[in-house]
């Protein structure tokens, strides 16, 4: 594994931890997946128990992607210069940006292959081609292999996000009908997020060797500290939606309810078109995620024509139906 590394990496023979990772004992990665592995399951427990609630997912995934996240990546690159470093973020972008490519120019013959129907494709080629590495990818890096494996994984991700934000795009606007056309994309949307700007930050502070104060640097390190646990955390709750835990185990209509107003929120065309609805109607003021998705969770079930005796609304059959469609 050392000679393959430095095969791939030439400039890596005085990165002394490229070959302390390369060593490093099998049961001790092990070890560090289990310790993710029962995050996780913290996570399904705590929303089982109702210790938290579903929803409450979404605001520490805006905290793990705005705060804890950009404070890990910046933290990270806090450390002594190495000139022999600089060849290997360079070598590790351009092999980053060669993989991407082939994804994408692969996912299109492939998706034929398989007969992805059209108005999915382009969103399947999307998903294909490019994988998490954001939300999972960058806390497993830190967590598996420290400061240099996220430095590695932060340097990979930069082409990651800016052909998601480019080419992504199209690909996902393949599916839209003609009149609508093929869309566009926003460079500001595609430069600045809170990530972006740690990774920038970061590479400032580490080619100037700027010193950071520690009233500053600590607070920063300790939000660090954070990333991994919360980033399993969110996971583990998140596993109610993706099928992963059997809807025995929770209450299947507040998931449906969950689940249809975050994509009454974000993705309003697909219920449109999923559901034939004439639009989505608007969370009212005060309204929080239950009451507003089941509001559309009963819009859902009358258009599909789901209903019990007497005549009301089958709204349970409706989430079941909806978490399988998600799925």
């Amino acid at each position: 594994a050392d000679r393959f590394c430095r095969r791939l990496f030439p400039c890596t023979d005085n990165l002394h931890w490229i070959r302390e990772v390369t060593h490093t004992d099998i049961s001790a990665l092990l070890s560090n997946l289990v310790g993710l592995f029962l995050l996780i399951g913290v996570g399904f427990v705590a929303v089982r128990l109702r210790i938290l609630p579903a929803q409450a997912s979404k605001p520490l995934s805006a905290l793990l992607m705005s705060i804890t996240l950009p404070a890990t990546i910046f933290s990270s690159m806090i450390r002594p210069f190495d000139p022999a470093l600089l060849n290997l973020f360079i070598q590790a972008f351009l092999l980053s940006a060669v993989f991407f490519f082939l994804y994408m120019g692969l996912s299109l013959p492939i998706s034929r292959l398989l007969r992805v129907p059209d108005g999915r494709r382009g969103m399947w080629c999307c998903c294909v081609s490019f994988c998490n590495n954001g939300f999972m990818g960058f806390p497993v890096a830190y967590a598996l292999f420290g400061d240099e494996g996220l430095i590695l994984a932060v340097i990979m991700g930069i082409p990651f996000n800016l052909l998601l934000y480019s080419l992504g795009i199209k690909m996902v606007r393949m599916d839209a009908p003609p009149e609508e056309g093929k869309g566009s994309f926003s460079l500001r949307s595609m430069l600045i997020s809170p990530i972006n700007i740690a990774i920038v930050l970061s590479l400032i502070f580490y080619f100037t060797q700027i010193p950071i104060p520690s009233p500053i640097l600590t607070p920063i390190q300790h939000l660090s500290n954070v990333t991994t646990p919360l980033s399993m955390l969110v996971t583990g709750m998140n596993l109610a939606f993706t099928g992963a835990v059997k809807d025995e185990i929770m209450d299947v209509e507040t998931l449906g309810c969950h689940l249809m107003a975050l994509l009454g929120e974000r993705y309003p065309q697909a219920l449109t078109a999923a559901y034939k609805l004439p639009q989505v109607p608007g969370r009212e003021e005060g309204e929080n995620d239950v009451a507003y998705g089941y509001r559309l969770l009963e819009a859902g079930a009358a258009k599909r024509g789901m209903r019990i005796s007497g005549g009301e609304l089958d709204t349970e059959r409706m989430a079941r139906v909806l978490l399988d469609e998600y799925r």
